[in-house]
């Protein structure tokens, strides 16, 4: 419930946010839904820059966690899709492009997953935009 209640108060334009599920997502063993409420509150549009930065690495984080090394495995998608975002928000030319590299790379293995995102991955300016990084995420069905 965490998730919908901090990704309705993105879309209102809001913030929101649970303590106590903030210091479990810090702990030796999050619970798996973490990550999805780290990246919800990450990018309610009201939030400071430090903490939507940390909540996104945090998100990251658990996301690449869970693929456990598989660059195969679709939280490292999601964490690269999230990566993007923190590049758009500090505006770090190098770190999007390395996302953009390693999206593309996972694309190429993925023909599904390239179907999907391709045509919004294939129109990625070479400098972040915060706009073009949402549009990204909007597609994420799980965001």
């Amino acid at each position: 419930m965490a998730f919908l209640h901090a990704n309705q108060a993105r879309l209102n334009g809001t913030t929101w946010e649970d303590a106590a599920l903030d210091r479990q997502a810090d702990g030796d063993r999050p619970p798996y839904p973490s990550w999805l409420y780290l990246q919800a509150t990450g990018r309610q549009p009201m939030r400071s820059s430090a903490d939507a930065e940390n909540r996104l690495h945090r998100a990251i984080r658990l996301l690449r966690a869970e693929a456990d090394g598989v660059p195969a495995n679709v939280c490292s998608l999601l964490a690269e899709l999230l990566t993007l975002r923190v590049a758009a928000d500090s505006n770090n030319v190098d770190l999007w492009r390395g996302a953009c590299v390693a999206i593309e790379a996972f694309l190429q293995h993925s023909p599904d997953h390239s179907a999907y995102y391709g045509p919004i991955v294939n129109g990625l300016p070479d400098d972040p935009t915060l706009q073009q990084a949402e549009t990204l995420l909007e597609r994420v069905p799980y965001f």
